[in-house]
């Protein structure tokens, strides 16, 4: 911990277990049920805190971060616990190419390639514009082939995008996917790509060994959670 980057550093150690409490009882569950995962993908990784949780368990890690501001403070705190992260320095998305990633200097995970986030960060904060390359999920289909695959998604209303860009991966592969998605978004998309992919969406926390609150189209959208979970049928 140095003077100038206190605030980061209490911010993420607040963070790791003490934000979106209902994401992190459901890790729990997970690591300790039947269903633990061996490759953990995190999309959205900001400072890579929700990685590092799964990293501590001996688990592998693929974490898609674009924001080359928070890559360094990644590294480090994975060095400093002796812990080996794969980092991707990439967005994701529906296509391959570039996109422009806006966000506020001191507020790295407000960050989004979405349109409409973008135009909401713009009315409330001085934001940094950058370009940076984006992928799809299913560039990394061959990673995931034969592993037990958990899906964390958190890209401040690029989710349903990070979804067209995967769609062999929810085919095939079959994760579960754990996802963000602000009272802001057009819900009926997002509920519409999962059940094409015969996914159902519930309600967190997750506990494996319980029956999940499923969640109809209607249910969902007038949720006033933000954290949700798709679950293959």
């Amino acid at each position: 911990m140095t003077a100038e980057r206190m605030w980061l550093d209490w911010d993420c150690a607040l963070s790791i277990v003490g934000h979106d409490v209902e994401v992190k009882q459901t890790y729990a569950a997970i690591l300790t049920s039947k269903r633990r995962p061996n490759l953990f993908v995190d999309i959205g990784a900001n400072y890579g805190t929700h990685s590092l949780l799964f990293l501590s368990h001996n688990i592998e890690t693929l974490s898609f971060e674009p924001n080359p501001s928070c890559h360094s403070y990644l590294r480090e705190t994975c060095r400093l616990n002796a812990l080996t992260p794969r980092l991707e320095e990439c967005a994701l998305g529906a296509t391959p190419g570039t996109v422009e990633l806006w966000y506020p200097e001191t507020d790295t995970w407000l960050g989004s390639t979405d349109k409409d986030a973008q135009h909401d960060l713009q009315q409330k904060y001085l934001t940094t514009v950058q370009t940076v390359p984006q992928k799809t999920l299913d560039d990394f289909l061959a990673s995931f082939v034969g592993r037990n695959v958990l899906v964390k998604i958190d890209t401040e209303g690029a989710e349903y995008q990070v979804l067209l860009g995967a769609s062999r991966t929810l085919k095939e592969i079959r994760p579960c996917v754990i996802f963000e998605s602000l009272g802001s978004d057009d819900r009926t998309k997002l509920y519409g790509l999962f059940v094409s992919h015969s996914y159902s969406v519930a309600h967190l926390p997750l506990f494996p060994d319980e029956d999940p609150h499923l969640l109809g189209v209607e249910q969902f959208c007038e949720s006033c959670s933000s954290n949700f979970v798709a679950i293959p049928s």
